[in-house]
């Protein structure tokens, strides 16, 4: 045996393989090329609505606060208007 050798000979096959292979890797790598851009320019449309979301989420906690205090200062004036209205029936019923 005369070890390894190289020859200079190349099938036809082989090229045309590796041609194929060549143009589906380029094919492949645009197609998620344009993938990957769709999902950022959706990204920034989600962000939008999320900022949006978020502040409305803020102005309703904002709001329920201030309708919270209002109903216990309600509730107040109704207890205070009970205890008139029952000293009221009580000094009828003398």
């Amino acid at each position: 045996m005369d070890g390894w050798h190289l020859k200079r000979e190349v099938p036809i096959a082989m090229i045309a393989a590796l041609l194929m292979q060549t143009a589906s890797i380029v094919w492949f790598v645009s197609k998620l090329d344009s993938r990957i851009s769709a999902l950022e320019e959706k990204t920034l449309t989600q962000t939008g609505y999320d900022r949006r979301q978020w502040d409305e989420l803020n102005a309703l906690k904002t709001t329920t606060a201030t309708n919270d205090k209002r109903i216990t200062a309600l509730e107040a004036q109704q207890s205070h208007i009970r205890s008139q209205v029952d000293k009221l029936v009580d000094r009828l019923l003398r």
